[in-house]
């Protein structure tokens, strides 16, 4: 059996949290009994937010960990001396140590992103169902 990385299972995931949220953002005028629950779609998204939330605080929290032992690496026991910020910023940053933690911030804020795109989706749905309900009674002479 193969070890999935933590990334991996990050982008596991986020394909499976993308299907989802393609199918609770579909709008179809054919079905106007599925369009009315946008308060639960939005909730759940909340939740959604909030606990990957948590998921990028504790990786946040690794890095910045990670960023203290680099530090003091490289300016401690590195054989080269190291004269300013960048050169200490380019060190850490090509730490494998601190580039790993630093992945998964990333990743994550990348999902962050996208639900919050979806969350405002989902608040914009009710002018296109409100647009399509107009719609329908203008064609049937309402």
């Amino acid at each position: 059996m193969e070890d999935k990385t933590v990334l991996d299972k990050i982008y596991e995931k986020f394909e499976k949290l993308k299907k989802e949220a393609t199918e609770d953002v579909k709008f179809d005028k054919a079905d106007f009994d599925n369009a009315f629950d946008n308060t639960n779609k939005l909730m759940k998204y909340i939740k959604i937010r909030s606990e990957w939330s948590r998921v990028q605080r504790e990786f946040e929290r690794k890095r910045k960990e990670q960023y203290k032992v680099c530090f003091e690496y490289y300016q401690t026991e590195y054989p080269l001396k190291l004269n300013n910020r960048e050169e200490y910023l380019m060190f850490i940053e090509s730490d494998p140590r601190y580039f790993e933690p630093y992945t998964h911030v990333q990743t994550v804020k990348e999902v962050l992103i996208f639900i919050d795109s979806t969350i405002d989706t989902l608040k914009s749905r009710g002018f296109e169902i409100k647009h399509a309900l107009e719609y329908e009674k203008f064609k049937n002479g309402l």
